[in-house]
């Protein structure tokens, strides 16, 4: 199936089209920070996936397993594959990520349990529309497979804009302050080189 292209005003930042989308079913915003660097060139912007696929750690009443994951979505991204572009590198396929938890799980390394981080060990979803921008060329475009509300909404938003209350950028009004003193930062920092030693935390 081919996928449609439709040209974005270029002048209008990609944090503005993610003020549309970034409530929506897994936003992502794949930011190249192309103002601080430069030879960053594309933005990429999604939501709603077509399909999750998601392992997580002890569940395993889950036909995803640690041994089956990149199987199912190698089987995901070729049956939504896509003709390819050397100027649109993504027209719909996997954007997630691999945690470093997964490592523990497929080298069947004990895991010490942290209820301030339960996330899963991989999550990817399969998104089959995208906003692109590509900052060597200076344009931008939303690409798609079959029109819905938000890309309705993308497609028009240049109309509704002076009618939106424009997003604001974030800026520190107040100098920053430490919330520790050396001493704590000190303590927190041996235990990190134990957690290191010991080997609960690997780079």
């Amino acid at each position: 199936m081919k996928y449609k292209i439709k040209e974005l005003e270029f002048c209008i930042p990609s944090y503005e089209y993610f003020e549309i989308i970034k409530n929506n079913d897994w936003a992502v915003y794949l930011n190249s920070n192309n103002n601080k660097y430069n030879d960053q060139r594309y933005d990429i912007l999604s939501s709603n996936p077509i399909n999750k696929i998601v392992l997580n750690s002890g569940n395993t009443n889950s036909e995803i397993t640690k041994d089956n994951i990149f199987n199912l979505l190698e089987e995901s991204i070729s049956i939504h594959k896509c003709e390819s572009d050397d100027d649109i590198p993504f027209c719909g396929g996997a954007i997630g990520f691999i945690s470093y938890d997964y490592g523990n799980a497929i080298h069947d390394i004990k895991k010490k349990k942290n209820e301030d981080f339960d996330y899963p060990l991989v999550a990817f979803g399969i998104y089959d529309w995208c906003i692109t921008y590509d900052y060597l060329k200076e344009k931008s475009f939303i690409l798609y497979y079959e029109k819905n509300d938000t890309v309705d909404n993308i497609l028009n938003y240049k109309t509704q804009r002076d009618k939106i209350k424009k997003y604001k950028v974030f800026k520190s009004t107040t100098s920053c302050e430490s919330n520790m003193n050396y001493d704590l930062y000190k303590s927190k920092i041996s235990k990190i080189s134990n957690y290191i030693k010991s080997g609960d935390c690997y780079q």
